[in-house]
Formats: C-alpha cells, structure tokens, sequence
C-alpha cells in the first residue's frame, strides 16, 4: 500500500521563525570546521606556516596536503580519475578543525 505524502510538518514553525533548524541544536562533542582554498588557479605550495593558527583557542587540528588521512577510493588523481568524481575546481589548502564556531 502506497501513502500519500504527508506534509512537512516542520515547514510552517520554521518559516515563521519558531522552529529549529539541524545547526541549532546543541551536540555535545561536535567539532567545527572550515576549508581554505587556493587564491591562486595553478602554483606549487612551498610551505604552510601553521604555528600562529594551531596556537588560536579552540583549534583542535589543521588538515593540510601533507597530514591527511587517506580515503582510499581518493588516494591520488588515477584514482580521482576513475571515481567520475572529477578534481575539485577549487584547490583546498587546509582544513581547520575547532571546538566552536570559527570567528573571522
């Protein structure tokens, strides 16, 4: 037996201001994160000082090219390749990890 679709039941609280979005919960635990991208389309990374970031409050870690954990089916750009996912068209640089959200 097929059922209709029910409606969102959440919809009408959420757009009149009442309702709680996902992000408005609180998790215990959670981490925050942002990816820093590339300003530049093509060039070699010849260094990334992390010192003064790892040093902010709450920085938990710093995911860059050269520490990051392998994701097998994206171990390299055959493999990227082979995927059908395609390159990103933005060159992420690093990944930063906090306990709270970030403040720019």
């Amino acid at each position: 037996m097929i059922m209709p679709p029910e409606g969102r039941v959440e919809g009408v609280a959420k757009v009149t201001g009442k309702g709680k979005y996902a992000a408005e919960y609180e998790v215990p635990g959670v981490c925050y994160a942002v990816l820093v991208d590339s300003t530049i389309a093509a060039g070699t990374i010849k260094n990334i000082n992390l010192q003064n970031a790892k040093q902010v409050a709450g920085v938990i870690d710093i995911v860059t090219h050269q520490r990051k954990p392998l994701v097998p089916g994206l171990a390299d750009e055959a493999k990227i390749k082979e995927s059908r996912f395609g390159l990103p068209f933005f060159i992420p640089i690093k990944f930063i990890l906090k306990d709270s959200p970030l403040q720019w």
